[in-house]
């Protein structure tokens, strides 16, 4: 808000007498004007710039000071510019804004807004119209004061500009926005997540539906206030009140839009088909020839999207000539997708998944001579039920011994079923019948590929085992699960839940929230959260699984970018699946998740992920790339193999480790690690390939590499050479192991791996050394130790010298000679020797395996080196400083 300039400017024009002058106050301050007599008008008029305002606001207070029978008026009037008829200024009611004089003296506040055609203006006048209105008698002196103006500053001075995107996928939303073809009843609603920012908003984005389907679709949003530099998300959900078509216009106003922005939102919904219906009218379907002279048969279906079909038939005995199956997916008859396939043998059997948006399917036949299809099937996958109570993998409780095997099967527990999963289950749809329930053992895999279907009161159980005396680092796969559900005080049982970054340090200092004690405290899938409790206990989880589809949004609160997220289903994520939803999103792609050995180590999720996967109800530590980013996890993100791996070691990284150490010959130790890895697109130095450590351990020592001020779990790489400091944490003074694994996921022949100890000026070659034993003490070493990854020198013409190594660091010259070929370094600026070294002699009575060093200070970019090998010259060798 800021406080208009003031012209004033008093006008009298009409003046008919000069006999009995009167005092008029504006703004505190005595003006004198004339008595203008019967029939006669005054002015006292404000002159304003209101260049970049907007909203103008006037107060005032008009008043009589003498007692009179005569009635006197004061109307408030504008106009833009110094000339043109005055217009009255409306109140809220659109009525002229007056003060007319009463026999006695009285006053009146006044507020009002300017019209709008008095913003963004270089001159606007403001006047009160003075003038008697009716009867005799003596001047009732009319005045105005207490004026003040008030606006809004207007910075853009432009009409404002909207644009929206579809979130999931960053596309441009366009004129409407299609929502899945979707089944009644429903489990979750179908949702449209949009992104909307703009440039010159001078105010909320007001969102609007308007249609007589509107009821059918709700907003979780109805205003949003985003700029260029910041964006806002809003959620539809299509939530069909009954089968058909639904359409209504999503409407955007703000303040200057000429008019509102209108999108068009389509959506469509049936009634479930009985499970196993053949939706083929005919079970046999003939390939004939055309008029063109072709073979081609055909047939149409109604589907629902994102579905699972299963499409099967016969061939006669005679036709062993292949055909051809293009499946055409539509719309409402707009076309969307085609896929095709190949029948090569007499009974041909494919499962199909429906793409988005499409609720028609039309399948072509093509061939080059006549052939006949039977026993045509096409609809719901074939349905394997559960008729009796008892275990999912016992196969004499589900119809004709039939129980399911993967993700393409199509699963219904009839009513009144209680299922126990004892081992791993996949299936494809579920449909759980009236009161039935599935209890998931701890540490098993419930995998649903796509929709589940709740009857009435159905339900899930799904069961945790939560370890006594430790932090328990979990997310819930199942909605709306209350915080007294870990409250457990049976036999002095105490239990603390907390969660973490939610904008407010602790009393300790650190990010976890204060202890949650709220018992209807309302966990959210998705979220991570720390359980303690003294004792063992067994958590179970009633209700209905997480959504299909979870999105948790990345927050950076207190300079914190840390964000404790989870899995929210009921089976293992793949990391290779999961990819494509957090690339960019979050530092380094790394997720921090407790390996066999309790540490937070690190995994990076990348295309190249083989057998990396995250546990269900399993909560894991991210630090977001930026702000207003966010994770979206998707039942197709399953992990669906036979059994869980994890991969703590990746072919393509190296990995320094660190691990406590003991004289007994039963010492298991325990390892931290930290990650190296060859990137072509990364740089020497800190970025979005590298990922930041966790926290420091209270219990185990810690390896991390350093550069400036950052310390790394995951550190890349470019090019050779590349030169980090090592920083090692211990909880206690002991004696480490500290060394490196995976040698050959980034060494060649041609590359050596150099541990620096800074303070014995030592080198250590760790490929062949490939561990190192040293004492620390209790705290953070960071200083001591670096690591050199070096390759060889390309000597051009002289490839059978392949031994010496030559690279900088910290404004030293490095040299290591594996052959001890090296006769001589020289150091050249400006054609002037500053710096040689004799490299044999140095060494003729110590191992080969030797670093020289050559320090000077005037050392630097400019400088080229000159290497004597057997006595011959090699000249002009640049180092990158």
């Amino acid at each position: 808000m800021r406080k208009l300039f003031i012209i004033l400017v008093f006008c009298l024009p009409f003046i008919a007498s000069a006999q009995n002058d009167t005092l008029y106050v504006l703004n505190g301050k005595t003006i004198e004007i004339n008595d203008l007599g019967k029939n006669s008008d005054g002015r006292i008029t404000l002159s304003l710039k209101t260049i970049k305002q907007d909203s103008i606001r006037l107060s005032f207070q008009a008043f009589t000071a003498k007692e009179s029978a005569a009635r006197w008026a004061a109307r408030l009037q504008y106009r833009v510019g110094e000339s043109g008829k005055w217009k009255d200024v409306p109140n809220q009611r659109q009525r002229a804004v007056e003060f007319t004089s009463s026999r006695y003296p009285t006053s009146r506040d006044f507020k009002v807004v300017l019209p709008e055609d008095c913003n963004d203006k270089e001159l606007v006048q403001v006047s009160w119209r003075i003038y008697r209105l009716k009867g005799k008698g003596a001047d009732p002196g009319l005045g105005i004061s207490s004026v003040d103006l008030i606006s809004n500053n207007d910075s853009f001075l432009q009409d404002p500009q909207i644009f929206i995107e579809n979130k999931d996928d960053g596309t441009d939303v366009g004129d409407n926005i299609v929502f899945n073809h979707i089944a009644l009843p429903y489990t979750y609603p179908d949702a449209r997540r949009l992104k909307i920012y703009g440039l010159f908003l001078r105010g909320n984005i007001n969102l609007e539906l308007e249609g007589k389907d509107a009821d059918n679709f709700v907003l979780d949003r109805k205003a949003v206030h985003p700029d260029s530099a910041a964006n806002e998300t809003v959620t539809i959900y299509y939530t069909p009140k009954k089968a058909g078509t639904h359409a209504v216009q999503l409407l955007l106003k703000t303040k200057k839009l000429s008019y509102p922005i209108a999108i068009k939102l389509l959506a469509s919904a049936d009634s479930v088909y009985p499970l196993g219906e053949n939706k083929t009218k005919n079970t046999i379907i003939s390939i004939t020839k055309t008029p063109d002279g072709d073979f081609k048969g055909e047939f149409e279906a109604s589907v629902f999207s994102n579905r699972r079909y299963l499409f099967k038939f016969n061939l006669i005995n005679d036709h062993f000539n292949p055909i051809n199956v293009r499946y055409q997916w539509f719309r409402d008859g707009r076309y969307i997708s085609e896929t095709t396939d190949k029948v090569v043998q007499q009974k041909y059997r494919k499962y199909l998944l429906s793409p988005g948006y499409a609720n028609n399917v039309k399948i072509i036949f093509e061939t080059n001579k006549k052939a006949v299809l039977y026993n045509v099937y096409f609809g719901s996958p074939e349905v394997k039920t559960m008729i009796k109570s008892g275990k999912w993998s016992d196969e004499s409780n589900w119809i004709n011994r039939d129980m399911p095997v993967d993700v393409s099967d199509f699963v219904k527990i009839s009513d009144g079923i209680k299922v126990k999963v004892t081992e791993d289950a996949f299936c494809s749809n579920l449909i759980l019948g009236d009161k039935s329930n599935v209890s998931i053992q701890t540490g098993k895999t419930f995998c649903v590929a796509d929709n589940i279907i709740y009857g009435k009161d159905a339900y899930f159980s799904v069961s945790q085992f939560l370890p006594a005396k430790q932090w328990n680092y979990i997310s819930p796969a199942v909605n709306r699960i209350k915080a007294y559900t870990f409250s457990m005080r049976r036999d002095d049982n105490e239990t603390w839940l907390m969660e973490y970054n939610t904008g407010i340090i602790s009393e300790q200092g650190d990010h976890w929230s204060p202890y949650i004690t709220d018992p209807n405290f309302i966990l959210k899938a998705g979220q991570g959260y720390a359980v303690y409790t003294q004792k063992s206990i067994n958590v179970m989880y009633d209700g209905i699984l997480s959504n299909s589809q979870v999105t948790i949004p990345l927050v950076s609160q207190n300079k914190d970018r840390w964000n404790f997220i989870g899995n929210p289903f009921t089976a293992p994520l793949d990391s290779r699946k999961l990819f494509s939803c957090i690339n960019g999103k979050i530092q380094g792609n790394a997720i921090f998740i407790p390996d066999s050995n309790g540490f937070y180590n690190p995994i990076i999720i990348d295309s190249f992920s083989s057998k990396t996967i995250i546990p269900s109800l399993s909560a894991f530590f991210v630090e977001s790339l930026k702000s207003n980013s966010e994770i979206t996890f998707k039942r197709s993100q399953q992990y669906t193999g036979d059994s869980i791996v994890y991969e703590e070691q990746r072919p393509d990284c190296l990995s320094l480790f660190v691990a406590k150490t003991s004289a007994t010959s039963d010492f298991k130790p325990i390892f931290n690690r930290s990650i190296i890895k060859f990137n072509n697109y990364a740089k020497n130095g800190f970025d979005d390939y590298d990922a930041h450590k966790l926290f420091g351990s209270s219990n185990n020592p810690e390896i991390y590499t350093i550069i400036g001020n950052e310390e790394l779990a995951i550190n890349t790489f470019s090019h050779y050479p590349v030169v980090l400091g090592l920083g090692l944490y211990a909880p206690a003074a002991s004696t480490i192991a500290m060394g490196i694994d995976n040698l050959s996921s980034i060494t060649s022949e041609d590359v050596i791996i150099f541990l620096e100890d800074t303070k014995h000026n030592e080198f250590q070659n760790i490929c062949t050394n490939a561990s190192l034993n040293t004492w620390i003490n209790k705290g953070t070493t960071a200083d001591k130790y670096r690591i050199h990854l070096v390759n060889a020198l390309k000597i051009p013409g002289e490839s059978n010298i392949s031994d010496i190594y030559l690279w900088t660091d910290n404004g030293r010259v490095l040299v290591y000679d594996g052959g001890i070929l090296l006769d001589k370094i020289i150091v050249r600026k400006d054609n002037k020797v500053i710096a040689e070294k004799i490299y044999r002699n140095d060494f003729s009575n110590v191992p080969s395996a030797k670093v020289i060093e050559i320090n000077n200070k005037e050392i630097d970019k400019n400088c080229v080196i000159d290497l004597v090998i057997n006595g011959i010259t090699y000249r002009d060798f640049y180092l990158d400083i």
